[in-house]
């Protein structure tokens, strides 16, 4: 311990400053790997993906298969990306869902992009008409939408 305590007396006042915010930096990396609290973005972020994986589906009511279903997800996702959405794609999309286990299968295949699961792409991207009959095949399965 008295040869740390003698290099540290003779060590330049600018080493020590490094030093310490190594240490500092370190230890507050520490502290937040281990002992911090979630934010609340990072915790709805966990609870959004939970409720996405466990979306109920049972295989025997789909009529598409899952390459169908990844297919959709991501027509969907590219007619709603960006300035523009292309709404015959969407209803498209719509018009091959046939079970309410394809829906919810469609809904886990979406999954979540940039942190919004299909339900809030659809509403954000949608409105009038076109948001009421989306609405619409979502109740009429049981759905909340």
């Amino acid at each position: 311990m008295k040869k740390l305590a003698t290099a540290w007396a003779i060590m330049p006042k600018k080493a020590k400053i490094i030093a310490v915010v190594v240490v500092v930096t370190a230890a507050y990396l520490i502290y937040r790997t281990y002992f911090k609290k979630k934010t609340d973005a990072e915790l709805a972020a966990e609870q959004l993906e939970n409720s996405i994986s466990n979306t109920p589906v049972n295989k025997s009511n789909l009529t598409l298969t899952d390459n169908e279903l990844n297919i959709m997800a991501a027509q969907l996702y590219k007619a709603m990306k960006g300035l523009f959405t292309d709404t015959a794609t969407i209803d498209s999309v719509f018009s091959k869902v046939q079970t309410k286990d394809d829906l919810n299968a469609l809904i886990r295949a979406y999954g979540i992009k940039d942190g919004e699961d299909l339900r809030m792409w659809l509403k954000g991207d949608l409105s009038g008409k076109r948001l009421t009959a989306v609405q619409k095949i979502f109740e009429d399965f049981g759905l909340v939408f």
